[in-house]
């Protein structure tokens, strides 16, 4: 496949698509589908790896995406069963006076080693969540009901995504096998990075990426509303978005691009975002920032 030799022959380090970068492309693939650890089991990587790791670079460069879409298959699975697990859960009563605790950044942890282990993790999860929106300053609506949403919107985004966007994520974790700075781009996103490059939007001047759920801000652009403002910071997390005096709408576990879309709009217009500070201590603090959208030059 041209991806596979363009690699080989065209990335500074000249790397072969041998055994060794199979091993780190299918790591690197299992992290981006799940980045927090949550809906993988130690059980189901070993699996995987028994049955991919060795060959999956090898299969790009004989026109073979057959893995990445068995995996991603697995991982919608995973995601279905975890959710149905997570509304029942919702509707029993949950016991915030427990001593428990709820490691909330799990990206260096490991895979729960079993379904069982996984399903005590999830379980504080869950209730941390829950205990986050009843102390929230701004309920949007009861807790468990909007828990139960955000999660639904979860198994719907990664139903969503067709073979078209599996393949590019597939390819884009075969890119940074290589190195974390490279990346591969489709069709549709070279098109939208080709046209961007030449024109200016309108919004509030923020860089965002997803992670752990959240659209979290990269970066400010400097002279736009949100830099010029202050009050919003690198690695504030955004979880609600309202358009001028409407409602706000939680967008934790949305897909970033509908979050953009929700931020985007007419110059002149004003955007209310709920955020939580990089620096709070306490999740359950929020606090609202409301920006006109202006042109941002690129």
């Amino acid at each position: 496949m041209s991806v596979g030799r363009l690699l080989e022959e065209g990335h500074y380090t000249r790397q072969k698509l041998n055994e060794e970068v199979s091993k780190k492309f299918l790591q690197t693939y299992l992290e981006m589908l799940d980045y927090s650890h949550l809906f993988f089991t130690q059980e189901d990587v070993d699996s995987v790896t028994k049955k991919y790791a060795n060959a999956m670079a090898g299969d790009v460069l004989m026109g073979t995406l057959k893995p990445g879409y068995e995996i991603y298959a697995l991982y919608t699975k995973r995601v279905d069963e975890r959710v149905a697990k997570i509304k029942e859960q919702l509707k029993q009563p949950v016991d915030f006076k427990s001593n428990a605790t709820v490691e909330l950044s799990r990206q260096k942890s490991p895979w729960p080693k079993n379904e069982a282990e996984a399903d005590q993790l999830w379980r504080g999860r869950i209730a941390n969540e829950l205990l986050q929106e009843h102390l929230s300053e701004h309920p949007i609506e009861p807790a468990p009901q909007l828990v139960s949403r955000r999660y639904e919107r979860l198994a719907k985004n990664v139903h969503e995504q067709d073979k078209d966007e599996q393949m590019k994520l597939y390819l884009d974790a075969l890119a940074q096998a290589y190195d974390p700075h490279s990346e591969y781009l489709s069709k549709a996103d070279m098109k939208n990075f080709s046209i961007n490059m030449g024109l200016s939007l309108v919004g509030i001047g923020a860089m965002l990426r997803s992670e752990d759920g959240y659209a979290k801000i990269e970066s400010l652009v400097p002279g736009g509303p949100a830099q010029t403002d202050g009050r919003l910071k690198v690695g504030d997390r955004i979880s609600a978005v309202a358009q001028g005096p409407s409602e706000y709408v939680d967008v934790r576990e949305m897909r970033l691009d509908k979050v953009v879309e929700m931020i985007r709009g007419k110059k002149g217009t004003r955007v209310r975002l709920l955020v939580i500070p990089s620096d709070a201590a306490d999740p359950s603090h929020r606090k609202n920032v409301d920006l006109v959208r202006d042109e941002i030059k690129l």
